[in-house]
């Protein structure tokens, strides 16, 4: 690999390169011996056309990136240099097209060897085929070693031209700091900066270009206390998903609502949730597919999508959306509480709480077992709870053997169960029986888990969803859930499984649990016709004969006349007609709604949603650390990172930033020890001495691309 000065490049481009726009890179010149290329910012047409061709002559490339180009404000200058609209605008001076586009910086990144980028979301844009390396920035020897002299003086080492909106994050805090402009220093062009951070004129700022090497001079020389505020917009961050929406996490598939920072979330291995913020209701999209998956999230969250990342606002009917199996969280069953007295008082006595023994510190506790989990999936789909204490699980006559196994799950409870016929109201006798118990304990159990309410008479009514206890079990107590619902609500089809019910939540809770197992199912609606003439819709989940195969392996039926249908079903060769499981279904609709954002940094900004693959620098911090420069900086990902190595503080709102920096002109021996402190950890970030990260991953890039040249071509 040679050194930028001892290579000449050239490109052999076919065309009239100024006016035409047919015109294209057709061979590399120049680079005779040369195994890997480093490019930087790869932006314009030619150079994103010659990869391809130079990975052809087996050169490895490596771009690197270090900003999201898709996300710059439209007030920043380069804005017009690369946002596709302004392509093909020619320049006054030259008389040229303008070939530079972010799109071909995608281009490039996707058709490269390799990608190292400098914060895990941009891994998520521009490496999505997992050619990626995420190698942080480090700092050249010219930054270490500066003097610093202390001060309570506040400085922003940055311009309104590429961070326009930033100051915004501070509020008022800077007018309530500074009484006169020129206790703020900004270390670059300070034009508009009075009015950004509410001063009443522009502060002092540096307007004549600083060389790099001049550039931690300056800011050592004029800054005491540094600020690094990052604006909530898409440049700075990912956005977020619907606060109802079901997320993969250690604890269970939990609501986004309910996501906690240090919650680990899924995708390619367990994933540090670094950080949830909470929003007021705002404007989003609902996406649905072909198979009825429904996902509502905010316009500026990314998901894969045609296998890039894409923003939620930019996604069309007809896109192919990327879904991936999930693990089940919890690998231990919940305990959950029992009521403690033997029975409730007498209607008009002293009133007490039904559901104290659920906030008792020291109530009974009963394990969610599979049994657990089985009565609870027949209970959602065939019980009742009409009568006092009575509860009743209705079955087919037809499966004496599952009418047996329920009766055995509640006498290993405690109860004791009987059975009955079943009798239509002229006393006919009808084919279904019931399976009932009577239970004060069992029905207050039921109303703390949601699955009851009691009605103004005081009698019981059953509640169709999914209790929150299953969503926090095992494998093995879902498993037995789904297996106690379909016994219930389920059928086997001519060549797969379906599932029906009145309730579309129901339904829809269903369809994610099955993804748990590596099911792809569809909700679909049908017309029904009850005994007496009533016309209603229902919602039915579909299981196709591949994903009927996995249900039989995974979950399955517990009566033996279902298996046995099973069985036969999945036994069959497959017919021509034979469809596997869509692991990329089809968007079919894109509709605007409200949405209630939930904001979850996640280390790496990789996980699933609702089955999906979701998404979601520190170079500012860390030049401050290394000059000795105590700073305070916004929350986000790669800021807090440092602040959890010891540096800086943090803050998230106007009036923090206030209290946080006033903390600190006040307190010359905090100002010390993050100065110190921060210099400690920024030399463990020294150029020199991190090099051979850059070394390691252009290595990698160039066996990688021998195993290519290396790969057995195969005829068809």
């Amino acid at each position: 690999m040679k050194p930028p000065d001892q290579r000449d490049i050239a490109l052999k481009i076919s065309g009239n390169r100024r006016r035409d726009k047919d015109s294209h890179t057709e061979d590399v010149l120049g680079l005779e011996g040369t195994d890997v290329l480093v490019l930087q910012r790869i932006t314009h047409q030619f150079m994103a056309e010659a990869i391809p061709v130079l990975r052809r002559r087996g050169i490895a490339v490596v771009i690197d990136v270090d900003d999201d180009l898709t996300s710059i404000h439209p007030n920043n200058p380069a804005y017009r240099g690369y946002h596709p609209k302004y392509q093909w605008t020619i320049s006054r001076k030259t008389g040229e097209f303008n070939r530079n586009s972010w799109l071909h910086l995608k281009a490039a990144c996707r058709d490269a060897t390799m990608v190292t980028v400098s914060t895990p979301a941009l891994l998520d844009i521009y490496a999505t085929r997992g050619q990626g390396r995420v190698i942080y920035n480090h700092l050249p020897a010219h930054y270490y070693g500066v003097d610093h002299q202390d001060s309570d003086r506040i400085g922003w080492p940055a311009s309104l031209v590429s961070h326009p909106d930033d100051p915004s994050a501070l509020g008022g805090a800077m007018a309530r700091l500074c009484t006169d402009p020129g206790d703020f220093q900004v270390v670059g062009d300070p034009s508009g900066c009075g009015v950004a951070f509410g001063l009443t004129r522009d502060p002092s700022g540096f307007m004549e270009p600083i060389s790099l090497e001049q550039w931690p001079v300056r800011i050592a020389q004029n800054i005491g206390i540094g600020i690094a505020p990052l604006a909530d917009t898409r440049f700075n961050r990912c956005k977020c998903v619907d606060s109802s929406m079901r997320i993969c996490t250690h604890r269970g598939i939990l609501e986004a609502r309910n996501i906690v920072v240090g919650d680990q979330v899924w995708r390619n291995g367990w994933k540090a949730v670094e950080a949830v913020k909470h929003d007021v209701p705002t404007p989003g999209f609902e996406i649905e597919t072909e198979g009825g998956y429904r996902l509502r999230l905010t316009p500026d969250h990314r998901m894969m999508v045609n296998g890039e990342w894409t923003y939620a606002k930019d996604i069309l009917a007809g896109d192919r959306m990327a879904m991936e199996p999930e693990p089940v969280g919890p690998s231990e069953s919940v305990r959950a509480p029992w009521p403690a007295d033997s029975r409730m008082g007498s209607r008009g006595a002293t009133p007490t709480d039904p559901l104290a023994y659920l906030t008792a510190p020291d109530s009974p506790r009963v394990d969610i077992t599979p049994r657990w989990g089985r009565f609870l999936g027949a209970f959602v789909g065939d019980g009742c709870a009409g009568q006092s204490t009575q509860l009743t699980i209705s079955c087919d006559g037809q499966d004496q053997d599952w009418i047996d196994l329920l009766m055995e799950d509640f006498r290993a409870f405690g109860f004791n169960p009987i059975t009955q016929n079943r009798r239509t109201f002229s006393g006919e006798i009808i084919r279904r029986r019931d399976v009932r118990i009577a239970s004060a304990h069992l029905l207050r159990v039921l109303n703390g888990w949601d699955l009851t309410e009691i009605r103004d008479n005081g009698r019981p009514l059953r509640k169709v969803r999914v209790p929150e206890i299953i969503w926090s079990s095992p494998r093995e107590v879902i498993a037995e859930f789904l297996a106690g619902y379909f016994e219930a609500d389920g059928t086997c089809t001519s060549s797969g499984v379906q599932a029906v019910s009145k309730d579309e939540q129901l339904i829809r809770d269903i369809q994610r649990l099955l993804l748990l197992f590596g099911i792809v199912s569809k909700v679909r609606t049908r017309t029904t016709t009850a005994q007496n003439g009533f016309r209603g819709t229902a919602w039915t989940v579909n299981l196709g004969r591949d994903a009927a195969d996995v249900f039989a392996k995974e979950i399955g039926f517990r009566s033996a006349r279902k298996t046995a249908r099973l069985k036969e079903i999945t036994s069959r060769p497959h017919s021509n007609a034979f469809r596997p499981m869509d692991w990329n279904p089809k968007v079919i609709s894109v509709r605007p709604c409200m949405v209630e954002p939930v904001d979850i940094q996640v280390e790496d900004h990789e996980y699933m949603a609702a089955g999906f693959v979701s998404h979601n620098s520190w170079l500012k911090p860390m030049e401050l650390s290394a000059l000795g420069i105590p700073w305070v900086a916004s929350p986000r990902a790669e800021y807090e990172r440092l602040h959890k190595l010891g540096c800086g503080l943090l803050a998230d709102t106007p009036n923090r930033w206030f209290k946080t920096l006033r903390r600190l002109q006040q307190s010359p021996a905090l100002r010390a020890d993050l100065s110190a402190t921060g210099r400690g950890v920024a030399d463990g970030f020294r150029l020199e001495a991190n090099a051979w990260r850059w070394l390691e991953s252009w290595t990698d890039a160039y066996e990688r691309e021998r195993r290519r040249d290396r790969a057995p071509v195969v005829v068809a």
